[in-house]
C-alpha cells in the first residue's frame, strides 16, 4: 500500500520531529553486507524532518530535535512557538 500524498503540498506546512534513537541504523551497521552508499545519510537523525518535507513538498520549517527523553515534548513545544512566526497551522498535517 502506497502512502497517500497530502493535499497540502507546496504549503507552508512545518515538520517538527522529536527523534533520539537509531535502532535501525545499529542493526544495519552490524551487518557489513547491508551497508551501501546511502547508509550514512539514510540513517542520519539530523535530516529526518528534511526528508519528510522534501518527499511531501512542504515549504515550512523542517526541524529534527534530539533532546534525549524529552525530544517529542520539545518538538511539540517548538512547533507551537514557531507556528505564529512562520504562519503555519499546528493542527494541519498529512492526516488532517
Amino acid at each position: 500500500m502506497r502512502a497517500r500524498r497530502p493535499t497540502n503540498r507546496r504549503s507552508n506546512t512545518g515538520v517538527f520531529v522529536g527523534i533520539s534513537n537509531n535502532d535501525y541504523g545499529r542493526t544495519q551497521f552490524s551487518d557489513l553486507s547491508r551497508i551501501d552508499a546511502y547508509a550514512g545519510t539514510g540513517n542520519a537523525l539530523s535530516i529526518a524532518a528534511n526528508r519528510i518535507s522534501y518527499c511531501w513538498d512542504f515549504r515550512g520549517p523542517s526541524i529534527a530535535i534530539d533532546t534525549a527523553c524529552s525530544s517529542s515534548l520539545v518538538a511539540v513545544h517548538s512547533c507551537l512557538r514557531q507556528s505564529a512566526k512562520w504562519g503555519i497551522d499546528p493542527g494541519r498535517g498529512p492526516a488532517a
